[in-house]
């Protein structure tokens, strides 16, 4: 064996001990404004952040909010092209997401520090300005409508499908969603509607990144709605799990 394969065989590494982290010292809380928390927690390792708007609701308070979500990734604004806005947030080094659950909703942007504040300004534009297009929309629900037909072949799809009937009946998340029907009779000005109004709804601030938690709030205040005049959520839909009082057994019969 070679002379250094030879010394790396002498050196005895250190024992590694876990670190737990204590996330009450870490992570810091300030209010923005009336009704406009934020965390705050300082990234020591390197020039990256992460900035996250969380809204607490999601398609349990409306089944349309998850659709709307998905639509925004294929539009524009009424200035810039779905293409134009992918091309500035290369050229900042930073992305832009949007996604939604059953009960939590997040708008976040991540990337290169230097940049947060264009970025935070992109982000703040898209949300106020998307531009809504029928022929998009028509594509969209056609793709759903696709993954719907092949979730039916799909064993594990059934499976889940299965689980949430015998948990919670004939209305559970799993059924919980829009017919092809309701699909096809939207208006996608309604969905481009939900997104500009997302941030009308209360919300919490989280900010991971190098920066000092001061000048993250100064950004804030400078470009995002600090009104402190926040709408409640809509009720969200309760799904209840069924009471059994003797066991009982499902099974489906699906030809694959």
């Amino acid at each position: 064996e070679s002379a250094f394969v030879t010394e790396l065989k002498k050196e005895e590494p250190a024992a590694i001990s876990p670190e737990f982290v204590d996330y009450a010292a870490k992570i810091q809380t300030t209010e923005i404004a009336k009704d406009l928390p934020m965390s705050y927690m300082k990234n020591e390792s390197n020039d990256l952040f992460s900035l996250y708007y969380i809204l607490d609701m999601g398609k349990d308070n409306d089944k349309k909010l998850a659709l709307a979500v998905d639509y925004l990734d294929y539009l524009g604004t009424t200035d810039k092209t779905v293409e134009k806005l992918a091309e500035e947030w290369y050229r900042l080094g930073c992305n832009f997401y949007v996604s939604s659950g059953a009960d939590r909703c997040y708008v976040y942007i991540s990337g290169l520090d230097e940049n947060l504040e264009t970025a935070m300004k992109l982000m703040e534009e898209i949300l106020a300005n998307v531009k809504a297009d029928k022929e998009v929309y028509d594509e969209y629900v056609n793709s759903i409508l696709k993954e719907r037909a092949n979730s039916k072949l799909n064993k594990n799809t059934i499976l889940s499908g299965l689980v949430a009937r015998s948990q919670y009946g004939e209305e559970s998340r799993f059924t919980n969603n829009l017919s092809e029907e309701e699909l096809r009779a939207i208006d996608p000005e309604e969905l481009t509607n939900i997104i500009k109004g997302m941030l009308s709804y209360k919300h919490q601030i989280f900010y991971y990144g190098p920066r000092e938690m001061s000048k993250v709030a100064d950004i804030i205040k400078a470009n995002h709605n600090v009104s402190g005049e926040y709408k409640d959520y809509p009720e969200a839909k309760q799904f209840v799990e069924r009471d059994y009082d003797k066991p009982q057994v499902f099974f489906v019969d699906y030809p694959m």
